[in-house]
């Protein structure tokens, strides 16, 4: 007797970390935000995996393999770089415009969030890892080693590796 399973998703990605750029297919178990979201699991299995050097200093030449384990916590940003994979996920409606600091990134966007998370605690009040932020901008704190593009209709970001956090000036004024 034999068992089959279900063909697992692939999910074609860029992923920031605080060294490297990692691009390839994202497998996960189940559904993505959800394993990435799981928080007794560290290792993520990316094919067709291409490593390339954050920082132009760097000594870290870059290279690619068949499949690597990358450590999703030290994510900043994961980007998933197909369309129908952006809408494909399950965002929460309510949207509020942020601006959040990584060691490595300033990311202004539209973060998506429950009806009553507060702006002040935002990334406390969810209960997942990795915040959806639509319309996002994304400017570096250190001179890259490859282009970095700035705009990105949807990123996910770790809030382990957020800094600080604030909402832009005007809103700050309306509250």
């Amino acid at each position: 007797m034999s068992f089959s399973t279900a063909p697992r998703r692939l999910y074609p990605v860029r992923i920031y970390t605080t060294e490297m750029i990692l691009e390839g297919k994202l497998e996960p178990l189940g559904h993505l935000l959800d394993d990435l979201d799981d928080s007794d699991k560290t290792g993520m299995l990316i094919h067709d995996a291409r490593i390339h050097p954050l920082i132009a200093a760097s000594n870290l030449q870059p290279f690619a393999l068949k499949q690597v384990t990358a450590n999703k916590m030290d994510f900043h940003l994961l980007y998933l770089a197909d369309a129908d994979d952006r809408k494909d996920q399950t965002l929460m409606r309510r949207t509020a415009e942020m601006i959040v600091y990584t060691s490595r990134f300033v990311i202004r966007g539209n973060f998506h969030m429950g009806g009553e998370t507060r702006l002040r605690d935002f990334a406390d009040g969810l209960l997942g890892t990795f915040l959806p932020v639509s319309e996002a901008t994304i400017y570096a704190l250190f001179r890259p080693a490859i282009d970095i593009p700035s705009k990105y209709p949807l990123l996910l970001v770790n809030k382990h590796q957020i800094r600080l956090y604030h909402p832009p000036a005007k809103v700050q004024a309306e509250e």
